[in-house]
């Protein structure tokens, strides 16, 4: 059985992926403080980060990077960086320590 953070995703599985996740979150968000209740803010915080953690530890093992650099996210302003490297930087060609080539699949 195959582990929820196990494997690779390539740069549009990622880019898509995220948005499936992060939008749906972020609308009720925004629907949420409009309501009064800003005090639920942290919550969706948290929310996104853990559900966004498989995604982008996939995309990490896609670039040869350990799932923990995910934690960078944590960091301000060097965390906007880094996610745009893992949008742009191209995954390693062939088969690394984390699995198969996404693209060589298709």
């Amino acid at each position: 059985m195959q582990s929820l953070y196990s494997g690779r995703y390539n740069r549009a599985k990622y880019f898509g992926m995220s948005l499936l996740v992060a939008v749906p979150i972020a609308v009720i968000a925004v629907v949420t403080a409009e309501s009064g209740n800003e005090g639920l803010q942290p919550l969706f915080s948290v929310i996104t980060f853990a559900a966004l953690s498989p995604i982008t530890v996939k995309r990490l093992h896609d670039i040869d990077m350990s799932g923990w650099y995910y934690f960078v996210f944590l960091i301000p302003l060097i965390n906007v960086i880094f996610g745009l490297i893992l949008l742009f930087k191209k995954g390693t060609q062939g088969t690394n320590r984390y699995g198969e080539d996404p693209l060589a699949k298709a």
